[in-house]
């Protein structure tokens, strides 16, 4: 067992792996605290019923392929085409950093947050 302690809440991270965790891609660390820190229920459910990892991996398949609609989405809906990467890649690279952000947010609040 081992306790991560911040100044609100104490979540116990029992039966973890910590080189699992470490192997998890984005969204799944992201729920993977979202679930310690906000619905300790169903993290102690899925510990008890060895299902953490399996539920963490299906969640990062789901989040990435969210993630990937709606970069093509922005990407479309904002003009943002090889073209312009050819003729101005600093503002290609600038709005591409602003599509990734919004579509993390977009993923975070749809899938990682609920």
């Amino acid at each position: 067992k081992r306790k991560k302690n911040d100044m609100n809440a104490s979540v116990q991270y029992t039966n973890v792996n910590i080189s699992d965790l470490a192997r998890l891609g984005y969204f799944a660390r992201k729920r993977f605290e979202f679930i310690c820190n906000c619905n300790k229920e169903m993290y102690e459910y899925l510990i008890a019923e060895g299902m953490l990892m399996d539920y963490l991996n299906e969640v990062q398949i789901e989040a990435n392929q969210m993630y990937e609609k709606v970069i093509e989405v922005y990407v479309n809906n904002w003009n943002v085409d090889g073209q312009m990467k050819k003729t101005n890649p600093a503002k290609w690279c600038e709005l591409m950093k602003v599509i990734d952000s919004e579509a993390k947010l977009f993923v975070l609040n749809e899938i990682i947050y609920r």
